[in-house]
């Protein structure tokens, strides 16, 4: 079961960080495309396992697949519909259509059970060294402090590269953007 969720969760960091640059750079790789479409695939199988794993206080395929289906006390709909709404309305336009690939944002929602696979090696690691537990929760949490402050930055970056981008329409002499100047190559700068 372990290697599963951490596997899940490595696709949706995966999906979380490509989906923002493949908007960006619209240039999208046939490497990126398959792997996308790998993610879904998997992602598939996670959605018809949800109706099956029942959980400490739900049991029965009848209550496990109504507790998907339906609403929790925090959202208005059950987690189903953002998996759908992220794997399948993309798999539709075959990966192809960059707008509908951003609905993949919506796998979000399990920020806070993506970040498992790190607390599981920080447990582990400090565990190994003896630590105390409240030691062990403080580094978690800081350790998910930092995590969330990369992602947060990572998406201001594709939108600073969005904007810079905005008026790549306008004809190369009007243009005024260190992105867009065709004299230089942004892949290609030294940034040391």
């Amino acid at each position: 079961m372990i290697p599963w969720v951490v596997l899940i969760q490595f696709l949706n960091w995966s999906s979380i960080i490509l989906v923002p640059l493949t908007l960006v750079f619209e240039q999208v790789h046939l490497g990126t495309i398959n792997f996308m479409w790998a993610i879904d695939m998997i992602w598939c199988v996670e959605i018809i396992l949800k109706f099956f794993r029942a959980t400490e206080d739900v049991h029965g395929f009848k209550k496990t697949a109504s507790r998907y289906l339906k609403s929790n006390s925090m959202i208005v709909v059950g987690e189903f519909w953002f998996d759908a709404a992220a794997t399948i309305v993309p798999m539709i336009f075959l990966q192809t259509n960059l707008r509908v690939n951003v609905l993949k944002l919506l796998r979000l929602y399990y920020l806070s059970t993506m970040m498992l696979p790190f607390e599981l090696l920080v447990k582990f690691c400090m565990e190994t060294l003896l630590y105390k537990s409240n030691l062990i929760s403080a580094v978690i949490g800081f350790m998910k402090f930092i995590i969330s402050v990369m992602l947060m930055v990572h998406f201001a970056a594709c939108a600073w590269i969005s904007i810079g981008k905005s008026h790549d329409d306008l004809p190369t002499e009007d243009r005024a953007s260190w992105i867009s100047d065709p004299e230089s190559d942004f892949v290609d700068m030294e940034w040391y």
